[in-house]
């Protein structure tokens, strides 16, 4: 069993995170509420994401995500209906900001989030789309 020192820094995440750009809006779900915030989601799995913000959040804070991730309604579970919604394309979660690394102060900031509420389906969605388009990733390389 490898000890504390040796660990540490070693990755701990259940899900694979997969590194790709993608548009999102933020909801803060907090009495201060600044509205809609536009941001770029760095990287994400199944269980959370890596946005940069030009707004920083505070750890603990709840957030809703609207992510746009372009062909997530291909990797949707069978039976799962996007006919009729306005926006296939994009999914909304419940998150719960993890980390905050401020860049450059006052303009530019990493927040990491967990997701704490995302639907089944989504999930299941996020993870088909991030392990067939790692695969094709590693075989352009």
């Amino acid at each position: 069993m490898k000890n504390e020192k040796e660990n540490k820094g070693a990755e701990r995440r259940k899900y694979t995170r997969f590194r790709e750009e993608h548009l999102l809006q933020c909801h803060c779900a907090t009495p201060d509420d600044i509205g809609i915030v536009e941001a770029t989601m760095i990287d994400f799995s199944e269980a959370g994401a890596l946005f940069n913000s030009k707004v920083r959040y505070n750890v603990g804070d709840l957030l809703r995500l609207t992510m746009t991730i372009e062909g997530l309604k291909d990797f949707l579970p069978e039976g799962y209906k996007t006919e009729g919604l306005s926006k296939p394309e994009t999914v909304d979660v419940l998150v719960a900001v993890e980390r905050v690394q401020t860049l450059t102060p006052g303009s530019s900031y990493d927040i990491g989030v967990s997701f704490v509420g995302l639907d089944k389906a989504d999930r299941i969605g996020l993870g088909r789309y991030i392990e067939r388009r790692s695969k094709n990733k590693k075989g352009k390389e």
